[in-house]
């Protein structure tokens, strides 16, 4: 895969615009041929990494997310995450640069959305009654990924390679946006952080 290729897929699930029913909305680079190339290398880039890279790329993107790139306009937290990821990648070993691109991706979509999956009144109750948020809220959207992961596996009965599971996660997150209330690209960066982490 060239890296023009893979710099283009890894802005794709972050840029790709969203119909009114939670899915990618028409054009060449949102076909399903498309966005299942992309599920297959995003889930072999995070597979492919060390998890202490995984994390310091999540911790560097989550504090830029908490500082620099807060803003009450979501397009351009987005547009900032993008950014500060490209220039995080530009800095890591030349191995590295191409999967650092999908992975962060696939992170940066993450961060971005932990603060819809809590109400205020939840992430209230959670900054009174936890002595660390960060890690209580950690725990709480792992739990959340866990449950979707859980839920793919019984709907899918996917096995472990990257070619079936990519098209596989495609499918399920396109079929469940309105169950779920979660758009394809949330649906499917979550499934691909939480599945690719197993052991």
């Amino acid at each position: 895969m060239t890296t023009a290729m893979t710099t283009a897929m890894a802005a794709l699930v972050l840029a790709l615009p969203v119909a009114g029913d939670g899915k990618p909305a028409a054009g060449a680079w949102y076909q399903r041929s498309a966005r299942v190339l992309y599920v297959q290398a995003a889930l072999e880039a995070v597979r492919g990494t060390r998890p202490k890279a995984l994390d310091q790329t999540y911790n560097y993107l989550a504090a830029m997310e908490r500082s620099a790139c807060a803003s009450a306009v979501e397009r351009r937290r987005v547009d900032c995450l993008i950014s500060a990821a490209r220039r995080y990648c530009r800095t890591r070993p030349r191995g590295e640069a191409e999967s650092c691109a999908l992975y962060a991706d696939v992170i940066a979509s993450n961060v971005l959305v932990e603060k819809h999956l809590l109400t205020p009144q939840q992430r209230y109750e959670m900054m009174r009654r936890q002595k660390d948020y960060r890690a209580a809220l950690k725990a709480y959207v792992r739990r959340v990924q866990g449950t979707l992961a859980t839920d793919f596996k019984l709907a899918t009965r996917a096995g472990p390679a990257a070619a079936e599971l990519a098209g596989h996660v495609d499918g399920y997150c396109l079929a469940t946006a309105d169950v779920s209330n979660l758009s394809w690209q949330t649906c499917v960066t979550a499934l691909i952080w939480f599945i690719a982490r197993q052991p």
